[in-house]
């Protein structure tokens, strides 16, 4: 689902819309044209981009990953320990 969401908006960040895309493009080869932006983005607003999607999404991914390791880590002592007393 991130990737069904995050490249129409990466896409359109990095270029224009065409109205008449947004009205079936009737009349107009060009409409279904990815066409560059006549203004292009300054690199502070797709940084600021950038860092909003490494917070809010690989972050929590990172912080899973950290969890996952840690309990593997304490099931494995947990397991040799029980070995152990055997």
């Amino acid at each position: 689902m991130m990737a069904e969401v995050g490249i129409p908006i990466a896409l359109t960040l990095r270029y224009e819309v065409n109205p008449l895309l947004l009205r079936g493009g009737e009349g107009d080869p060009d409409a279904w044209r990815l066409v560059p932006r006549r203004r292009p983005l300054s690199r502070g607003y797709l940084a600021g981009i950038a860092a909003a999607i490494g917070t809010c999404v690989l972050l929590p991914y990172g912080e899973e990953l950290l969890r996952c390791v840690r309990t593997g880590r304490k099931n494995d002592k947990s397991n040799k320990i029980s070995r152990k007393g055997r």
